[in-house]
C-alpha cells in the first residue's frame, strides 16, 4: 500500500507519505476545482512528477480530467483530444488516470436521451480502453455507486468488468461512496482487488437514499477503517491509499490541518498491520502469512 497525498512533496515526504498524486481532485459534486490537464499543458504535470520523483515519491497517479466521459459524450470529436492525452501522459509514466463513471442524473433524461447516453458511454469507455491498454494506462473509474450514476450497483460493476476485461478498465475505489450506499468496503475489495489502482479513503455519517450522508473527520464516521485496510493488505493491494474530502477544521489553515491528519491516521493503520505481521512472523520463525 502507498500512501499518497496532493501537495508539496517535500512536505509529503517529511510526513512519511510515499507517493504524490497530481491533477485537479473534484469537489464533493464532481466540479473541477483546479486546471484540467489537456494535451497542450502536460508539460507542466510532467515537471511536477519529476520534482515528486526527486523527492523519492512515487508518482504515477492523477486526474486528468474528472469529466472526460462525459465530454466525449456530449461531443464524441473530443475523443482527438482524450486519445492525443493519453499518449502524452504514458511516456511520463503518469498511468493511473482516475475519472467519472458518470455524473449525469439519468432520471431527467427522456428515453431517447438516456438510450443515446448509455450507447456512448459502452461505445466511448471501450474505445478509451482499447487505446489505453497498450500504453499502460488505466483509466480508474471512480466507484460512485448513487442511485443516479449508470455504474449503479455491484452487479452491473461485474458485468462491467467482464464486458472489457483488460487491464485498461480499473477502479478508484471510495470508501465514502460505498458506506453511503450501505456497502461492504472488505467485501468489495475482496470482490474486485484484482480491478482496483487506488482506495479513496474518507468517513462518512449517512446514506445517499434519504441524502443525510456527510463527510466527517476521518476516524469517527460509520465506517471502520482497520478491516479495510486489513482486507487490503490480505488481498495484496499494491496501489495507492489516497485520503481526500477533509472537513476544515476550526482553526487557522484548518483544512491543511485536517488533511494532515487524515494522512497520519492512515500512515498509522498502515503501520499497526506492518507490526502485527511482523510480531507474527516473529512468534512462528517465519512461517505463515
Amino acid at each position: 500500500m502507498l500512501l499518497t497525498g496532493q501537495g508539496d512533496p517535500a512536505l509529503l515526504k517529511a510526513m512519511g507519505v510515499d507517493g504524490v498524486v497530481l491533477g485537479c481532485a473534484p469537489g464533493v459534486y464532481g466540479d473541477e476545482l483546479g486546471t484540467v490537464v489537456t494535451p497542450e499543458n502536460v508539460s507542466v504535470f510532467a515537471e511536477e512528477a519529476k520534482k515528486a520523483r526527486d523527492c523519492g515519491l512515487v508518482c504515477e497517479c492523477i486526474y486528468p480530467d474528472w469529466n472526460l466521459i462525459e465530454k466525449t459524450i456530449d461531443d464524441p470529436g473530443y475523443m482527438d483530444t482524450v486519445m492525443a492525452l493519453f499518449d502524452k501522459l504514458s511516456k511520463h509514466g503518469l498511468r493511473d488516470l482516475f475519472v467519472s463513471c458518470g455524473l449525469r442524473k439519468l432520471d431527467t433524461l427522456s428515453r431517447t436521451e438516456r438510450k443515446t447516453y448509455e450507447k456512448r458511454f459502452v461505445e466511448h469507455l471501450g474505445r478509451m480502453y482499447e487505446h489505453a491498454e497498450p500504453l499502460g494506462l488505466h483509466i480508474c473509474l471512480h466507484s460512485s455507486l448513487m442511485p443516479w450514476v449508470y455504474l449503479r450497483d455491484v452487479e452491473a460493476w461485474d458485468r462491467w468488468l467482464s464486458r472489457f476485461p483488460m487491464e485498461a478498465n480499473s477502479i478508484v475505489l471510495c470508501l465514502g461512496c460505498t458506506e453511503s450506499a450501505g456497502l461492504d468496503a472488505p467485501e468489495l475489495i475482496e470482490r474486485w482487488h484484482a480491478r482496483i489502482r487506488a482506495v479513496h479513503v474518507r468517513n462518512v455519517v449517512g446514506r445517499f437514499k434519504d441524502r443525510s450522508h456527510k463527510d466527517v473527520r476521518i476516524d469517527c464516521g460509520t465506517l471502520s477503517l482497520p478491516p479495510v485496510f486489513e482486507k487490503l493488505y490480505r488481498v495484496g493491494f499494491q496501489g495507492s491509499i489516497i485520503p481526500e474530502h477533509f472537513p476544515e477544521l476550526p482553526c487557522t489553515d484548518g483544512l491543511l490541518v485536517s488533511q494532515a491528519f487524515a494522512l497520519g491516521h492512515c500512515r498509522a493503520l498502515i503501520q499497526r498491520i506492518e507490526t502485527a505481521q511482523l510480531n507474527h512472523k516473529a512468534a512462528t520463525g517465519g512461517r505463515g502469512s
